[in-house]
């Protein structure tokens, strides 16, 4: 899965303002109900998990995330914010979320605040 090059300008600024928190970062990628039988992407699972993970893999590549802060998850068509009988609800479907999550740590918690 690839980036869409017309939104990487927005993922880039949501980059920027994430950085500066300690949350953990939850990633989830989503298709819609059209099978998918590729080489590439076997199934729906296949492609969004591929998306998430392009997108963990961009924020720590480019961005510099930690990498323990990150994490990744498919969920194929599972999901659906539309529904699917028109193109514009399928197009709604395939997406990928990207989640900050609420930080949990006490004050006492060490430098590497995820670790037991």
């Amino acid at each position: 899965a690839r980036l869409n090059p017309q939104i990487k300008e927005f993922i880039d600024l949501i980059a920027s303002l994430v950085k500066e928190l300690p949350n953990l970062i939850a990633v989830e990628g989503h298709t819609d109900n059209q099978p998918i039988r590729s080489s590439l992407y076997p199934s729906n699972w296949d492609l969004s998990t591929a998306r998430a993970n392009t997108l963990v893999l961009y924020l720590i590549d480019q961005h510099h995330l930690a990498d323990y802060r990150l994490s990744s998850t498919g969920y194929a068509g599972t999901r659906p914010v539309e529904l699917n009988d028109t193109p514009q609800g399928q197009a709604s479907n395939r997406r990928v979320e990207l989640i900050v999550l609420k930080d949990t740590r006490s004050d006492t918690d060490s430098s590497h605040p995820y670790l037991p």
